[in-house]
């Protein structure tokens, strides 16, 4: 079997393995949508603590909001994923200490 023939056989075994996957609709989510005015460190916890990735992706966009506050530009470090972990910890500390706190003003207060 040359090269091109193996390159062909993984595409196809991969296309296969990744077909449900690719196929699969988005998840009924109905806080999919986040509404500021509501939202709380509880049910932001809650959405972190499900591990379903869903916290990832809010505590990515937190942390951008975050950046933001404090004037990111194109002269300050390159964000690392450590910088996010850490900051997620810090985080995490604000809202257990006050869980109905809203998260728009918890980010405010994140050291």
């Amino acid at each position: 079997m040359n090269n091109l023939q193996r390159i062909l056989a993984l595409a196809a075994v991969l296309a296969v393995c990744w077909a449900p996957a690719l196929a699969q609709q988005p998840i009924d989510d109905p806080e999919g949508e986040i509404n500021l005015k509501t939202y709380t460190c509880a049910q932001h916890l809650e959405i972190v603590d499900l591990e379903d990735g869903r916290g990832d992706v809010r505590t990515v966009w937190a942390h951008g909001y975050y950046s933001a506050l404090r004037g990111i530009d194109e002269n300050s470090p390159p964000v690392t994923a450590q910088m996010v972990v850490e900051f997620a910890e810090r985080l995490e500390t604000v809202c257990t200490e006050d869980p109905d706190k809203l998260l728009i003003a918890a980010l405010k207060e994140v050291p």
